[in-house]
């Protein structure tokens, strides 16, 4: 027989009884992020983020350019990415990456509803990366722009990755500008 659910005294209402439901600001989900990780926390990131509970980031842009977050620095970032729905644009030029934080991007950014753009250029990534960033290209047809200046992604696959984003684009209404961010800075695309 399966156990009997626990029953209030009799006499006692349990209506009263709420449950708090503790927020945390993006500066300390980071911070914990970063502590559960074994990764220190990274000075400027934690000074960009909001630190009252609840809050959002108050742009649709997180630009992290030049700011070395290496592979395992970028994983406790990307639970601020995953919790603003209203991020449209994100940046992790020159940050020491490689293919294994790549496919971590690719994971929150498939399911994310609000990007439209990524720049990962100026980081050693190569075949790893371009595969799941293909698959990122196919899995969210919402990605329309994708800066891969600079790195170690072979022509195969960046001709592939520049079919995709025309692909998006068109089923966007963003009419091909995909062609020029698969080589070009997301950021700078986006805003054209």
């Amino acid at each position: 027989m399966p156990p009997r659910a626990a029953r209030a005294p009799a006499g006692k209402s349990t209506a009263h009884v709420r449950t708090k439901v503790v927020s945390k600001s993006l500066k300390e989900i980071y911070e914990d992020q970063c502590k559960d990780r074994q990764v220190n926390v990274n000075s400027s990131v934690a000074a960009s983020l909001p630190e009252r509970q609840g809050a959002a980031l108050p742009t649709d842009t997180l630009d992290m350019s030049r700011n070395y977050l290496g592979d395992n620095g970028i994983v406790p970032l990307l639970s601020v990415v995953e919790r603003n729905p209203n991020l449209r644009i994100v940046s992790f030029v020159e940050n020491g990456l490689r293919n294994n934080a790549i496919i971590a991007l690719c994971a929150v950014a498939s399911r994310h509803p609000g990007l439209r753009s990524i720049d990962v250029s100026d980081n050693c990534i190569s075949e790893g990366a371009g595969n799941a960033l293909i698959k990122l290209l196919e899995e969210n047809p919402r990605i329309t722009t994708l800066g891969i200046r600079n790195t170690r992604i072979d022509v195969e696959l960046r001709v592939r990755i520049k079919d995709l984003l025309e692909k998006n684009n068109a089923l966007s209404g963003g009419g091909g500008g995909g062609a020029v961010a698969a080589v070009g800075s997301a950021a700078t695309a986006a805003h054209h």
